[in-house]
């Protein structure tokens, strides 16, 4: 058995297989971002950003413009811009006829 293979199966989180579920979940969720349509925009930070804020209005609207103009738009999924952002995304996509909004949350602790 080769030394990595090793060293991943002795981690406290291992299960005893090659990949544990968290590997497989990962895995999955690359799969996913790789088949979103190109260009991809990204927005994240600004969780302290109040709710009617002009940086949350700003993320919001900017990202209805890049989904009606045929851009991905990813989030950080957490609150205050990241939050705005996801919301504006998900009513462009609605006005448009979309009903496939693809959310994907990821928790890094």
């Amino acid at each position: 058995m080769k030394g990595w293979v090793r060293e991943y199966l002795s981690l406290p989180f291992a299960t005893g297989r090659i990949f544990s579920a968290d590997a497989w979940h990962v895995m999955r969720a690359t799969r996913a971002l790789c088949q979103l349509p190109s260009p991809t925009v990204t927005f994240f930070g600004g969780s302290e950003a109040y709710h009617e804020g002009k940086y949350t209005v700003w993320a919001h609207t900017l990202a209805q413009e890049c989904v009606r103009n045929g851009m991905s738009v990813i989030s950080g999924g957490g609150p205050g811009i990241m939050a705005a952002a996801n919301c504006g995304a998900q009513q462009a996509a609605r006005e448009r006829g979309d009903d496939r909004v693809l959310t994907l949350g990821i928790c890094v602790d």
